[in-house]
């Protein structure tokens, strides 16, 4: 996968330089597909998503935010998980992966990362589980607030056309995002089973 550039990193670099240690790597659970399910389309920005139908799609929060859906909660957690979708210019992955890394408190963090194509775009999913750091207030104010079992899915995907890189942020409690990771990949053509997982010591294009 390039994205403006060819120049290769290390992952385990990229891990040597975080200010805590990566635990253990979650392992994938995908829950129901979205072919399990209707799914309704969803466009913005030239991408195309298909969602189940029981996600509801909102008003995007701020300018910066392409699309902003609901899964609903899955039962006994307290929350809905909550899918944003940006799109931002030429961007450096080893930043955006520690950044992501780091959302998360060190202690009984778990990291997952994934490579993979949709049709003729490429991905990137940083899959991460623990104790998030939720933003609270105004980004500038950089404060947050901890929030045990959580779970996020980042995607970052380059599709031919597109001027600049889609990102994913899914966020919501452990067992929620669990269940519908497998229909986020499929609403814009991904597939975890045919995904290559990028391990210590693997290159990553920047």
């Amino acid at each position: 996968m390039r994205i403006q550039s060819s120049i290769l990193f290390s992952v385990s670099a990229l891990i040597a330089g975080l200010c805590c240690p990566i635990a253990t790597s979650l392992v994938a659970n995908d829950g129901q597909s979205a072919g399990d399910a209707e799914t309704m389309e969803v466009k913005a920005s030239g991408l195309t998503l298909n969602i189940p139908s029981t996600w509801k799609v909102e008003e995007p929060a701020n300018a910066f935010r392409l699309m902003q859906i609901r899964a609903l909660r899955a039962k006994g957690d307290k929350e809905d998980a909550l899918l944003t979708v940006f799109q931002f210019g030429a961007s450096d992955v080893k930043a955006n992966v520690a950044r992501w890394i780091n959302q998360f408190e060190p202690d009984g963090r778990k990291v997952r990362i994934t490579k993979g194509k949709a049709g003729e775009s490429q991905y990137l999913v940083v899959e991460l589980g623990g104790t998030y750091k939720k933003p609270i207030g105004p980004p500038r104010a950089g404060k947050t607030e901890p929030v045990p079992g959580s779970r996020v899915l980042n995607v970052m995907m380059v599709t031919p056309g597109a001027q600049r890189p889609y990102f994913f942020k899914f966020v919501g409690p452990d067992k929620t995002v669990a269940a519908a990771t497998k229909a986020l990949r499929a609403s814009f053509g991904g597939d975890s089973e045919k995904e290559e997982e990028i391990k210590l010591g693997d290159e990553l294009p920047e």
